[in-house]
C-alpha cells in the first residue's frame, strides 16, 4: 500500500501518525510519499498457523491421551471383575473349608467323647478286677493258712481207717493199686498247693 501526501501541505514541517506491525510513529511527509508499508496479515497468519499446528498436535496429543486413559479404565475394571471372581471363589472355598474343618471337628469331639466314656468303663473294671483279686488274694492266704491242719486230718483218718480199708481191700489188688495212685497224686497236688 503506497501512501502519498495531500496536495498544499508542507513536506518538510508536516507530520504524519502512520502503523507498522500495529506500532504507532511519527514520520515526516517527504519520507512518506512513496513508501510501501507491509500490513501485518503476514506475520499474524504465520502466528496463526504456528498456533493452529500447535493446537492440533495438542489436540492429537489429548486424542492419545484419552486412547491411553481408556485402555487404562478398560483394564481397570478386567482386573476389578477378576479380582471380584477370585474373592467370590476364595469366600467359596473358604466356607467349605470351614465347613469341612466344622465337621471333622464335631466328628472328633464325638470320638473323643466315646474315648473317655469308654476310659471311664476300663478304669471302673480295673478297679473291679483289683478289689475282686484282692478278695482272692485273701481266700488264697486264708485256704494256704488252713492247709497244713486239713492235710494233718486226712493222714489221721487214713491211720485210723488203715485196718478198714485193708481187709476191705483184700483180694482187691488192682483197685488198691488205683487207690494208691490217685492218693499218691492227691497227697502231691496238696504239697504242690501248700508250697506255692
Amino acid at each position: 500500500m503506497k501512501i502519498s501526501a495531500p496536495a498544499g501541505s508542507r513536506p518538510e514541517s508536516s507530520k504524519r501518525h502512520c502503523s507498522i506491525g500495529g506500532a504507532s510513529t511519527l514520520a515526516p511527509t517527504e519520507d512518506v510519499r512513496q513508501i510501501d508499508i507491509k500490513p501485518n496479515s503476514d506475520f499474524a497468519e504465520a502466528n496463526n498457523e504456528e498456533k493452529l499446528i500447535r493446537w492440533l498436535e495438542l489436540q492429537e496429543l489429548v486424542k492419545e491421551q484419552g486412547c491411553v486413559i481408556g485402555t487404562l479404565q478398560r483394564r481397570n475394571r478386567e482386573l476389578e471383575s477378576r479380582l471380584d471372581s477370585l474373592e467370590g471363589k476364595q469366600e467359596s472355598r473358604l466356607h467349605s473349608l470351614e465347613g469341612k474343618q466344622e465337621s471333622r471337628l464335631h466328628s472328633l469331639e464325638g470320638d473323643c467323647h466315646e474315648m473317655l466314656a469308654k476310659q471311664e468303663d476300663a478304669q471302673e473294671e480295673i478297679s473291679n478286677l483289683a478289689l475282686q483279686m484282692g478278695e482272692l488274694d485273701e481266700e488264697c492266704v486264708a485256704l494256704g493258712k488252713g492247709m497244713p491242719d486239713r492235710q494233718e486230718e486226712v493222714h489221721d483218718w487214713l491211720d485210723k481207717n488203715r485196718d478198714y480199708f485193708e481187709e476191705y481191700f483184700k483180694g482187691r489188688d488192682d483197685e488198691i493199686s488205683i487207690f494208691a495212685t490217685d492218693f499218691a497224686r492227691l497227697k502231691a497236688m496238696m504239697r504242690e498247693f501248700s508250697n506255692g
